[in-house]
């Protein structure tokens, strides 16, 4: 006597991907948090079989399937669910956006404003990493964000980010994201000043030097954005402080894509350029840029040693202004 083996349904990969798109869109980021009850994600499966047409009793097999994935983890002790990781739920709120029959204009505008949500700003970066490109008018909309909160700051100046992912725009717009992203130097760190003189008086300038340069790392270092970069780094070089300023940091975020012989090139002419403004804390902050950009073994950091020491000589006082005190 044989045994009849049991049929069991299997839901393919496209079909799972999109009920967790649009569990993850409707359920966690409509409602704003990072797990939801048994009962709630029921109700989902309920109705999205419902609007599809699939048998009710294939609920299980599906469920079986996504408990093997370890997409989503379910809390038995508080019947609740969440995704395993919190890049997975970011990911298929960002996937719900991609595939929705929404207008375009529309789901690009709802990405940007999760952009400077601090809950799920990292949905915009995988939204657009599924597009592979961005366009202009959608770069300047970040730009244009009328918010000026420290957040938003940082967010349009981490825009590179957006731009790594988006490796397949075109030219002219990796360089105006660059241009403009860059630019918002100065006043993060006036804000980032503005705020510790209020929690913390005693905190060394040079804090908020290091908090750009993360943000410089962050946005600019990727082979996505090298060649563009070096486009403008081998320009000109600018005469106006505000210009130096987002060029140091287009340099010091890529610095680690920059072989040592154009980096020493580059040094010296930022060296150059930073001894003509005549702003000497712009200059000491400036060396110590570079100081903070350049192999410890490279003749760039050997060049970069030698002015500081000259500087901190003559204007002892200045690099004592930006240091921690010992």
């Amino acid at each position: 006597m044989t045994k009849k083996k049991e049929s069991k349904f299997y839901f393919e990969y496209e079909l799972k991907k999109r009920f967790l798109a649009e569990l993850a869109y409707e359920y966690f980021v409509q409602q704003n948090v990072d797990s939801i009850s048994m009962k709630a994600f029921y109700d989902f499966g309920e109705k999205y079989f419902s609007d599809f047409d699939w048998p009710w009793e294939n609920w299980e097999s599906l469920l079986d399937e996504l408990k093997r994935s370890s997409l989503v983890i379910i809390d038995e002790k508080d019947g609740s669910l969440h995704f395993r990781h919190r890049s997975f739920l970011e990911f298929f709120a960002a996937y719900q956006l991609h595939i929705s029959p929404n207008e375009y204009h529309e789901n690009v505008s709802t990405a940007l404003d999760l952009y400077f949500n601090p809950f799920w700003t990292d949905i915009a970066f995988y939204f657009f990493g599924l597009k592979k490109s961005m366009i202009l008018s959608f770069l300047n909309q970040i730009f244009d964000y009328e918010d000026d909160q420290p957040f938003a700051l940082v967010c349009k100046m981490r825009s590179g980010r957006l731009l790594q992912a988006c490796w397949h725009s075109r030219t002219a717009v990796k360089i105006e994201g660059l241009l403009q992203s860059s630019s918002y130097e100065q006043t993060i760190r006036n804000s980032f000043l503005e705020y510790a003189s209020k929690e913390d008086p005693d905190m060394p300038p040079i804090f908020a030097d290091l908090v750009l340069l993360s943000i410089a790392s962050e946005s600019y270092c990727s082979v996505f954005l090298k060649p563009q970069i070096e486009q403008l780094l081998h320009e000109e070089m600018p005469d106006r402080e505000d210009a130096i300023l987002a060029k140091l940091c287009l340099f010091a975020g890529s610095a680690t894509l920059i072989d040592k012989e154009e980096k020493e090139k580059l040094v010296s002419r930022f060296i150059d350029a930073l001894k003509a403004t005549n702003n000497k804390e712009l200059e000491g902050r400036g060396l110590l840029y570079l100081l903070c950009s350049t192999d410890e073994d490279g003749n760039a950091r050997k060049t970069v040693s030698r002015r500081l020491k000259a500087f901190s000589r003559k204007y002892s006082s200045i690099i004592k202004g930006l240091l921690p005190t010992p």
